[in-house]
């Protein structure tokens, strides 16, 4: 699922400016129910290695 990939790598900065860190991870954190099993483990893997603001 490439575009899955595409959306993390350029998501974040539009999200940072206007949501704070803990509601940044919490609103990637609310995709995990909507996803499958493969795209449950990108989104796990890629949080764990979000960069900080």
């Amino acid at each position: 699922m490439p575009f899955l990939s595409v959306f993390f790598e350029k998501s974040p900065p539009f999200l940072r400016a206007s949501l704070a860190e803990a509601e940044l991870l919490a609103w990637y954190g609310a995709m995990q129910a909507h996803l499958d099993a493969e795209g449950q483990e990108k989104l796990t893997a890629w949080l764990e290695r979000l960069p900080a603001a």
